[in-house]
C-alpha cells in the first residue's frame, strides 16, 4: 500500500520555492531604483566651494602623497583647488559635493 509521502513531500517543496519566488520578486520591487530629480542649475564646482572645504582637499591630498605615496584625487583638481578664489555664492550644507568635480 502507497503512503503518500512522496506526494506531501513535493507539495511542500513546490510551497517554499514559490515562496521563495514571491520573496525574491518583493525584493527587487523594494530595491529598483526611484526616478529622482536633479538640480542642473548648479553653479560650477571651483566657482562655489568655500575656501575652508578646498583647503581641507588640498591638504588630505599633500598628506597622502607625503605619507603613503597615494594620490586621493587628480593633480588637476587639486591644482585648481588650491587656486579657488573666495565664491560669490558657496554651496553650503552638500558635504559630498565634491564628487561632482569629476
Amino acid at each position: 500500500m502507497k503512503s503518500g509521502h512522496l506526494v506531501t513531500v513535493n507539495l511542500i517543496w513546490i510551497g517554499f520555492g514559490l515562496f521563495a519566488l514571491l520573496a525574491i520578486m518583493l525584493f527587487k520591487m523594494l530595491m529598483t531604483a526611484k526616478k529622482f530629480e536633479v538640480d542642473e542649475d548648479l553653479p560650477n564646482f571651483f566657482h562655489s566651494i568655500t575656501l575652508e572645504q578646498a583647503d581641507v582637499i588640498v591638504n588630505e591630498e599633500q598628506h597622502c602623497k607625503e605619507n603613503f605615496e597615494v594620490l586621493v584625487n587628480d593633480p588637476d583638481t587639486v591644482e585648481k583647488l588650491d587656486n579657488v578664489a573666495i565664491p560669490d555664492k558657496a554651496l553650503i550644507g552638500t558635504p559630498w559635493y565634491t564628487i561632482l568635480s569629476n
